[in-house]
């Protein structure tokens, strides 16, 4: 990962781990009309204006980023101690799920990743996550789909197969679910707003 690679596992579990999985579903459309989210937009106007800046640039303000949302999120997670140990012991299924969401995954495969049954599985997760890891794939296939939606010209029959959901129908159904829009709105929303996805 490019702000925490492999040799920073305590930093990534610290930093990262609660932000990405705490039980709110933090998609967002950032605006210039909340402070701390203008701070952020100002720092990825600064990446894209500068991108020949080089690497240590592009990853110090990406921590800058980071450090906005960890700090405006973390506060909204209870039971750190707890957090900690159950994200080193699913971080693998976690690590699975993100490389392989476009694909079909089952609960049996992502027990396994664990070293657990798949009772004590999905009990661990939904403590880590707040959701179960059903839902969660689904969340994390939406999020994936927002930024093809954004970044791409891709048709959205396209997007939705290409981030795992075989039904345009169900994807739909669940694209307003997370995002109170759909991926049309979605799409055209962003674009008229110039604004970023995170």
């Amino acid at each position: 990962m490019f702000l925490f690679p492999e040799s920073e596992t305590y930093s990534y579990n610290t930093y990262v781990l609660p932000v990405l999985h705490n039980n709110l579903a933090f998609a967002t459309v950032l605006t210039e009309g909340i402070d701390w989210q203008k701070e952020i937009l100002t720092y990825l106007n600064q990446i894209i204006q500068n991108q020949e800046a080089g690497e240590l640039y592009m990853r110090g303000t990406s921590l800058l980023i980071w450090d906005k949302l960890f700090h405006h999120h973390i506060s909204k997670i209870g039971g750190k101690k707890a957090f900690y140990v159950n994200a080193d012991q699913l971080s693998d299924s976690l690590v699975y799920i993100h490389k392989n969401y476009h694909q079909n995954i089952t609960l049996e495969e992502l027990a396994e990743y664990a070293h657990l049954s798949e009772g004590q599985f999905c009990r661990s997760f939904k403590e880590l996550t707040g959701m179960t890891p059903f839902r969660y794939l689904i969340r994390y296939r939406i999020l994936q789909s927002c930024n093809q939606l954004l970044l791409t010209d891709k048709k959205v029959t396209e997007i939705a197969l290409s981030c795992g959901f075989n039904n345009i129908s169900y994807y739909n159904r669940a694209f307003f679910k997370i995002m109170r829009m759909t991926p049309t709105e979605y799409r055209k929303t962003t674009e008229k707003n110039s604004t970023f996805i995170i």
